[in-house]
């Protein structure tokens, strides 16, 4: 288990020469994670980590607020999806991670009783054309705002989406982006499709508009690959939230501890290196 405790990793002057088996450029969360692997796989490689910044994250940046230490931003990924991220799930139980659930909306009860189901996001507000509306008044006010097809009225967004992923996309439930990626939604693989180019040639123009008003927030809105966000997105049943007590920056610190640990026991130097310019490259001769 490691520890996300201690001074900061990557510190340090870096040597003028140093000699590694596999040089991973950029201290975010893909190149540490690599390093890691890496240096699990083979007990004799040498690994080593070299951001040009001075810090370590890439997009997971948690800052601690003035006067509130136990409260966290987070700049970047803010929380994770335990059963649609198996891989991100598992490093941080491999870490030893702490998390706690992330919570959406109101965690009291609904209806004030206790022991009733948490209110959630039911009574979260939107302003909607100019109306002003609570989330469960949501699939029955839209109908007011927007000219929705026969098939998206009465819905949520999330209940469009879901049925949307059930009519084109019935096989992606449980599935690994990798087997489902090629398979293609009305003459177009979904990998090379957008995710909002999806929506819009399968949803009216006014429910398209609908579902990206009233999704909550826009963390879709990059029109990545529909078969990546669609996975993320997936709206089977209830979705659960979790997050790191101590910040989503906490994992990539993690991986920078664990592989700076591996890699001072094996040849007595760290691993990750920050504020690292690199010169350029030398291949070793045969053996070095």
């Amino acid at each position: 288990m490691v520890s996300s405790s201690g001074d900061e990793p990557g510190g340090g002057a870096l040597p003028q020469q140093l000699d590694v088996d596999v040089a991973v450029i950029g201290a975010g969360v893909s190149g540490l994670y690599t390093a890691w692997r890496l240096l699990q796989a083979d007990p004799a490689r040498t690994v080593a980590v070299f951001e040009m910044s001075e810090r370590i994250g890439g997009r997971l940046f948690s800052r601690a607020l003035p006067g509130m230490p136990h409260v966290h931003a987070e700049l970047g990924g803010m929380r994770y999806l335990p059963n649609q991220q198996p891989l991100v799930h598992g490093v941080v139980e491999e870490l030893g991670l702490a998390t706690r659930p992330f919570l959406v909306g109101d965690p009291r009860p609904h209806d004030g009783r206790p022991g009733s189901p948490p209110a959630g996001a039911r009574n979260n507000l939107l302003y909607l054309r100019r109306r002003l509306m609570r989330s469960h008044e949501l699939a029955r006010a839209a109908g007011d705002r927007y000219f929705l097809g026969p098939h998206e009225r009465g819905k949520t967004p999330d209940e469009i989406l879901a049925q949307v992923m059930a009519t084109y996309i019935p096989f992606l439930a449980g599935r690994d982006v990798s087997e489902f990626g090629e398979r293609e939604v009305l003459g177009e693989a979904l990998y090379r499709t957008g995710y909002w180019n999806l929506l819009a040639k399968v949803l009216s123009s006014e429910g398209y508009r609908y579902v990206r008003h009233a999704g909550g927030y826009d963390t879709n809105v990059s029109n990545a690959n529909a078969a990546a966000a669609l996975q993320i997105n997936e709206f089977g049943g209830e979705v659960i939230y979790r997050t790191l007590k101590r910040g989503m920056q906490a994992l990539p610190l993690a991986l920078a501890r664990a592989c700076d640990r591996v890699s001072t026991a094996r040849r007595g130097a760290r691993a990750v290196w920050t504020n690292a310019r690199l010169d350029g490259f030398a291949r070793a001769g045969e053996g070095a």
